[in-house]
């Protein structure tokens, strides 16, 4: 039996792992046989007549009403209005049941699809609550559905709706109250319902993020900087694992945070959350007062930092709360170089790359990124343009050598880098910034990747700017690189160059070879050296590893102009 978890964000596992056309009947699209092909009314768009086809032979659909093909993952995609990087991790063989989340049901269009065909009731809209930026307007909407269900919807000039979320910075609810509350206390709960029951309290701030639980991103925490946090969980798992992220972020940002208690039931109604806590109130007034009661039994937490000194039955819970909440946060080298023999990369480690001048470090960082394309990532390339870092990512998703691709877009044709997906949650940030400038970076990267980079690269220490010597400089990079890969629960990822002249005749890398600082080797769990032998053939040598042994080598060549460096076949 296969191994679901070494193909967790194998995109062509995970096409394997979902037919497309099994898929489609699983959510209840009724398909029909036409020649080779199954047709159906388009579940993205109201039609009357059959445009939306599979090809079995291929595994691709089509719709010829809307224009809208592509895989299993494509179609997950549109469906659910995620990004490609979110629709993998949705339909991962590992997750879940084994099928993904997304068979579970169908959304509220494609109930409206199926409804056409006489299966299911069309739900009924109840709510739609308005996403608004800092000026007032609103960008994107929740609509609440009955039987319960929930979709989201960009707004655009015209405020007509559009069922995707493309190109959309995601933003917390009701923003604008939020930002004017000044230092004031502002409420953090899992959902909208549970803001506006709040809200009923007069001058009561309140917020949540979209999506509901374990969506809550780090962008968001930055708008309540400087205020007073109260925090209200869910009764339940998934609500005890959101209100922990959200603490997390908010840790050093905010003036305090209230840890508040729901009870298990008030006057003989059970509570499960603030909505439930309302009903089973008398008056608004009772449901104030009850809150004032649960306030004064929370547990206070300075600045949002909670205690750092732990028993081991504490460090034990931290331990599976990480994987259980950023088990989705691991980099596999041997992706890349199989060989290598590596364990995965997990949440805080800092893996460090050396080579010389013109030895393709900034390729073999692409070519670890590529093969690890469903981690959302952000790339902060301090030497390279952003046209050369395209160029570059462009030969590697297609094959194409860079010649061939600058001939393609001379003559104004593109090159379809797309469809590789292999750098499809990655950004890439070509501005010379210091460390702090790094972190927010960070922070802001999560509302157009949809969550927390898993991953960071820094190519290279000795560019980021700061003060002091270049010795201090790249110890203090180093030293903030290992804070931030923990501080973000990503993989982090920092190149150096070496500190001997480019002209030696020996481009062999080793451990202490950094240029400027003992701190690079020192900082990094995982260091790899890599050198050129020979115009396309390289070696990859294990320079440090904390979780292993060093000192494995493994041949690799660099594909003709393509940027692409892979293993030696042996």
């Amino acid at each position: 039996m296969t191994n679901t978890a070494d193909y967790e964000y194998d995109r062509n596992a995970i096409i394997a792992a979902h037919p497309l056309l099994e898929y489609c009947h699983g959510i209840g699209l009724e398909m029909r046989r036409a020649g080779r092909e199954w047709k159906c009314l388009c579940p993205l768009h109201d039609e009357q007549t059959p445009s939306f086809s599979v090809d079995t032979e291929k595994d691709l659909f089509c719709c010829h009403g809307c224009g809208v093909g592509g895989t299993v993952i494509d179609l997950h995609a549109k469906l659910h209005g995620l990004s490609i990087g979110e629709a993998m991790r949705d339909l991962s063989p590992s997750r879940g049941n084994g099928k993904g989340d997304g068979a579970k049901e169908v959304r509220s269009k494609l109930d409206s699809a199926t409804s056409r065909n006489g299966n299911t009731p069309p739900p009924v809209e109840i709510a739609a609550y308005d996403y608004q930026d800092a000026t007032g307007r609103v960008r994107f909407q929740v609509v609440r559905y009955a039987p319960k269900d929930f979709r989201q919807c960009r707004i655009d000039e015209r405020g007509t709706r559009i069922w995707n979320m493309d190109g959309v910075e995601r933003l917390p609810y009701r923003l604008p109250e939020v930002l004017a509350a000044d230092t004031a206390e502002v409420w953090i709960v899992e959902g909208e319902k549970d803001v506006e029951a709040l809200r009923e309290i007069k001058g009561t701030v309140a917020t949540c993020n979209p999506g509901g639980a374990g969506k809550w991103l780090p962008a968001f925490s930055q708008h309540l900087r400087g205020k007073g946090v109260l925090l209200i969980p869910d009764r339940d798992g998934p609500g005890a694992k959101h209100a922990a992220i959200v603490l997390a972020s908010l840790a050093g940002l905010v003036k305090w945070v209230k840890w508040i208690e729901l009870p298990p039931e008030h006057k003989g109604r059970a509570v499960k959350d603030v909505s439930d806590l309302c009903t089973a109130c008398a008056s608004l007034d009772d449901f104030a007062a009850t809150l004032e009661l649960l306030k004064a039994k929370a547990r206070l937490i300075e600045r949002g930092i909670d205690s750092d000194a732990y028993t081991m039955a504490e460090l034990e819970a931290q331990y599976i709360a990480e994987k259980t909440i950023f088990g989705d946060v691991s980099l596999d080298l041997n992706r890349w170089l199989p060989s290598l023999c590596l364990r995965s990369l997990g949440p805080g480690d800092l893996m460090g790359v050396m080579a010389n001048t013109g030895q393709c470090k900034t390729a073999c960082i692409q070519n670890i990124l590529a093969c690890n394309a469903a981690l959302p990532g952000i790339l902060f390339e301090l030497e390279l343009s952003g046209p050369q870092m395209f160029e570059r990512a462009a030969a590697i998703a297609t094959g194409y050598n860079a010649w061939r691709i600058s001939q393609f877009y001379d003559e104004g044709d593109r090159v379809d880098w797309w469809t590789s997906s292999k750098f499809a949650n990655l950004l890439t940030c070509t501005a010379t910034l210091s460390m702090p400038e790094i972190d927010e970076r960070i922070g802001r990267a999560s509302a157009k990747l949809g969550c927390t980079p898993r991953v960071f690269v820094i190519d290279y220490a000795q560019l980021v700017r700061g003060a002091g010597s270049r010795y201090e400089r790249m110890s203090a990079t180093c030293e903030e690189s290992k804070r931030l890969a923990k501080k973000w629960n990503a993989v982090g990822i920092i190149v150096s160059q070496v500190a001997r002249p480019d002209d030696d005749g020996d481009n062999q890398v080793g451990i202490y070879d950094a240029k400027e600082s003992g701190s690079f080797e020192n900082s990094c769990g995982l260091v790899l050296g890599v050198w050129k032998t020979s115009k396309t053939d390289m070696v990859c040598r294990v320079l440090k590893n904390t979780r292993g042994y060093a000192g494995k080598e493994v041949a690799m060549c660099l594909r003709d102009n393509t940027y692409i460096i892979e293993p030696v076949a042996t």
